[in-house]
C-alpha cells in the first residue's frame, strides 16, 4: 500500500512540476521583490511596458485565458505609460497628457470587453497598482490634472482607436504566445 501511495505521489508531483515548467507562468520575469517598490515605475525587466510584479500577479490570477489576461495587462500597461510620461516632465498640462488619458480609456475598454473585471475586482486592481504610497500620490497628482476636464472615449478619435487597438493586439498576441 505504501508503495502505491509513493508512486501516486511521485506521479502527481511530476505532473505539477511539468505544469510549472510550461505555460505562461514559466515565461515570467523573476519577481522583483522589494526592489520593485523602490521607484514609482518599478521594474520591467522584459521591457514589455508592464511592471514585473503586476505581470506575475495577473498571470497567477488568470493562468488559462490569454484574452482575459491581455485585457488586464493592457490596462496596466496604459497606466504605466501615463506614469512614465508624466514623470519625464511633471509640469505637463492635461492637454499634453491627453493621448495618454486616451490610452487609459482604451485600457478601460479592453478591461471590460475582455471580461477582466469578472476576474479581478476594482479593489484588487487598486491593490496591485497602488502598492506604494508614492504610486498612490502620483496617481492623485495626475488625477488632479484631469479634474473637471472633459474628454471622450478613445474610440471617438480614429488616430487613437487605431493606435491603441494595435497595441492591445500586440499584448494579446504576446499572451497567446506565452500560453503555448
Amino acid at each position: 500500500m505504501k508503495r502505491k501511495i509513493s508512486l501516486l505521489s511521485v506521479f502527481l508531483l511530476s505532473v505539477c512540476y511539468s505544469q510549472l515548467k510550461s505555460g505562461p507562468i514559466a515565461k515570467l520575469p523573476p519577481h522583483p521583490g522589494a526592489a520593485g517598490k523602490k521607484t514609482i515605475l518599478g521594474i520591467d525587466s522584459d521591457g514589455d511596458g508592464i511592471r514585473d510584479d503586476i505581470q506575475i500577479a495577473i498571470t497567477k490570477l488568470i493562468p488559462d485565458d490569454p484574452y482575459v489576461r491581455a485585457g488586464a495587462m493592457f490596462a496596466f500597461k496604459m497606466h504605466q505609460e501615463l506614469f512614465k510620461t508624466f514623470l519625464s516632465d511633471t509640469t505637463q498640462s492635461f492637454e499634453k497628457l491627453y493621448p495618454y488619458f486616451m490610452g487609459i480609456s482604451a485600457g478601460n475598454k479592453y478591461w471590460i470587453t475582455c471580461k477582466t473585471e469578472d476576474v479581478i475586482s476594482d479593489d484588487e486592481y487598486d491593490v496591485l497598482w497602488y502598492n506604494t504610497k508614492e504610486r498612490f500620490l502620483l496617481s492623485e497628482k495626475i488625477d488632479d490634472l484631469a479634474n473637471g476636464k472633459a474628454f471622450q472615449v478613445y474610440e471617438d478619435y480614429p488616430e487613437y482607436k487605431e493606435k491603441y487597438d494595435k497595441e492591445f493586439q500586440k499584448v494579446y498576441e504576446r499572451e497567446m504566445e506565452r500560453q503555448k
